[in-house]
């Protein structure tokens, strides 16, 4: 029974005690300022991924499916035909802000290229 007794006592002392204790107005502040912080953050994530989106579009836009062909038989043309894309109609706005890192690609036989090599640190 002293067991039970010293446990009720010491319950009761461990509820009365203020110590460490966190007051409303504290848990209001740092739960305001989370949610501020989400909120920027998933604004952020919100563009960069809209900006992803929009580049996704204009690089599909410029893909070239223009092709020729003909075919020769016994040295002479028997089939030919062609097919010429349109040209892009979406264009980047380039007011985003400039990218990490751009990467240039040398046309073909101009592989080592000083003038096609990107500018890493501009």
């Amino acid at each position: 029974m002293k067991i039970i007794s010293t446990t009720v006592i010491n319950l009761r002392a461990l509820l009365a005690d203020e110590r460490g204790t966190v007051s409303a107005i504290s848990m209001i502040l740092l739960t305001v300022l989370l949610a501020l912080g989400a909120i920027v953050g998933l604004v952020f994530v919100r563009d960069q991924v809209v900006q992803e989106f929009g580049d996704v579009a204009v690089g599909l836009d410029n893909l070239d499916h223009s092709f020729s062909y003909e075919i020769v038989v016994d040295g002479v043309v028997a089939h030919q035909g062609a097919y010429a894309d349109d040209p892009a109609t979406l264009f980047d706005s380039g007011t985003a802000a400039n990218p990490v890192l751009v990467l240039g690609i040398a046309p073909p036989g101009e592989s080592g290229s000083k003038a096609n090599t990107p500018n890493l640190f501009p």
